[in-house]
């Protein structure tokens, strides 16, 4: 007896099965607070030093100075980010973005704020040198106690400067005295790095992982290409581990459409060795998930790797061999 054939619609795509890929089939962990607060302190550390690379590539005037710098804190934050999630096993969206957010702009007010330490000692040594230089002309109306003050408290002096002219001590009132120059600037940067940082972040936090060990699964790897047509019967064979049903699926006629294709992806985990599949429909408009991340047997695999061909035809015997072209046997005429 046969095996039944699969009727195939070769006017239009079939209709796809869109299923789930909810936290039911793809496994992305779940959050300790241990590893939530190692990666916090991390990451904030991360982000002062990637404002510390930022301020010196500004300071001193390196080549691309403005892109060069966001460019270096962007990347230092989101790196760092990426490889805290991976060591801590810090696994969900939501953390990656509300990390990614946090580290991000803090790496932007440590930026800043090392410019307002920066520009409150280049204040308190100009004033002091000119304090230096009344002393030596004999000025009279130079204070000594405040003179002495000033040099003892550069924060508080230069305090005293920033609040008649913004209503606002200490750093916020640099802030709003440097804001027509740094408004901008400040919120570029803050976008820039905050962006690139949560991309990054939430990219590893949702990278799917082994339900056993909690490992992160290796890039998939398309294991079988097949005409979307054959979507249905190919999940509902590797949801039932059917390595024999795939099998048949493979023999079936199935022509691919205009519609796309139906790929069955291995992600494996090189921990506890676990095979997962999940299958996605792809097309010129983009892919669409058809079956989340499922276990499979090393057979189920073997079979989604089988390539069906078409047997070769048969080319024909000749019954005589051909004249060959040029001398004979006969030999050469005297």
């Amino acid at each position: 007896m046969s095996d039944p054939t699969l009727p195939i619609a070769v006017a239009a795509p079939p209709q796809l099965l869109h299923y789930s890929t909810g936290s039911s089939d793809v496994h992305v962990g779940t959050v300790s607070p241990a590893g939530l607060l190692m990666t916090l302190l991390g990451g904030l550390g991360a982000a002062a030093l990637a404002a510390l690379v930022a301020f010196f590539w500004v300071v001193f005037r390196l080549p691309l100075s403005l892109i060069g710098s966001l460019g270096a804190q962007s990347l230092i934050v989101g790196g760092a980010l990426f490889w805290l999630f991976k060591r801590f096993k810090l696994r969900g969206s939501a953390a990656g973005l509300v990390l990614g957010i946090v580290c991000g702009l803090a790496s932007a007010f440590f930026f800043h704020y090392g410019l307002y330490v920066r520009n409150v000692y280049r204040s308190h040594a100009e004033w002091t040198a000119q304090i230096e230089r009344a002393k030596a002309a004999g000025d009279l109306r130079i204070n000594p106690a405040y003179a002495d003050w000033i040099e003892k408290h550069p924060f508080a002096a230069f305090d005293q400067f920033v609040f008649p002219l913004t209503g606002h001590h200490g750093f916020l009132g640099y802030i709003q005295l440097r804001a027509p120059k740094l408004a901008g600037l400040g919120i570029i940067q803050a976008v820039l790095v905050a962006s690139v940082a949560t991309f990054m972040g939430k990219k590893a936090a949702t990278r799917p992982v082994c339900r056993s060990c909690s490992e992160w699964l290796q890039p998939p790897i398309e294991v079988a290409v097949l005409s979307v047509a054959l979507a249905e019967p190919l999940v509902t064979a590797i949801q039932s581990d059917d390595a024999a049903e795939i099998l048949r699926i493979h023999h079936l006629p199935g022509p691919f459409l205009a519609g796309g294709r139906v790929i069955a992806r291995l992600h494996f985990c090189k921990r506890c060795s676990l095979r997962y599949v999940d299958v996605i429909a792809r097309a010129p408009t983009g892919s669409s998930p058809q079956l989340g991340l499922t276990v499979i047997s090393k057979e189920t695999l073997d079979a989604l790797r089988f390539e069906y061909s078409e047997p070769a035809t048969v080319q024909p015997v000749l019954s005589e061999q051909p004249t060959p072209v040029g001398n004979t046997s006969e030999g050469t005429p005297e």
